[in-house]
C-alpha cells in the first residue's frame, strides 16, 4: 500500500494537532510556507502539552533538573514538531551554550566551542 494513501487516510480520521502536524511535515512533506503547514504548526504551538512545557521553563532557559528534565523537554518539543527557532528552544540553547562556555572556557563562537568539544571526545 502506498505511504501517501495511508497518510491521507490517517489525516481523514482527523487526528489531534500534534500527530496531524507530524503527518503533514514528516510524511507528506508539506511546504513550510503553505497555509496548511503554518496553521497546523500554530495549533501545535497552542497545544496544552507545549504550553505546559513552555510555562514550566525557568527564565534562565532550562527546566530543573538540567540533565534530566531539560533534555527530556527538549526532546519532547522536537517530537511534537516544534522548530529549533522557537523561543523556548532558543532559550534552552542559549543557556546550554553559556554552561558549556563556563565548563570549557571562554570561546568566541559556537563553532569554535563545538570544535573544542569534538577534540576532547
Amino acid at each position: 500500500m502506498d505511504c501517501n494513501l495511508i497518510v491521507d487516510k490517517l489525516l481523514d480520521m482527523n487526528p489531534g494537532p500534534i500527530p496531524r502536524f507530524v503527518l503533514l511535515k514528516e510524511f507528506k512533506g508539506t511546504n513550510p510556507d503553505s497555509a496548511e503547514y503554518q496553521n497546523a504548526y500554530e495549533k501545535v504551538c497552542e497545544h496544552r502539552y507545549v504550553k505546559e512545557i513552555m510555562e514550566s521553563q525557568i527564565d534562565r532557559g532550562f527546566w530543573p533538573s538540567y540533565h534530566g528534565d531539560t533534555e527530556g523537554k527538549i526532546r519532547r518539543l522536537l517530537w511534537f514538531g516544534i522548530e529549533s527557532k522557537h523561543i523556548c528552544l532558543q532559550k534552552a540553547l542559549q543557556y546550554s551554550f553559556c554552561c558549556l562556555r563556563l565548563v570549557i572556557g571562554r570561546t568566541t563562537s559556537p563553532t569554535k566551542l563545538i570544535m573544542r568539544l569534538q577534540n576532547t571526545l
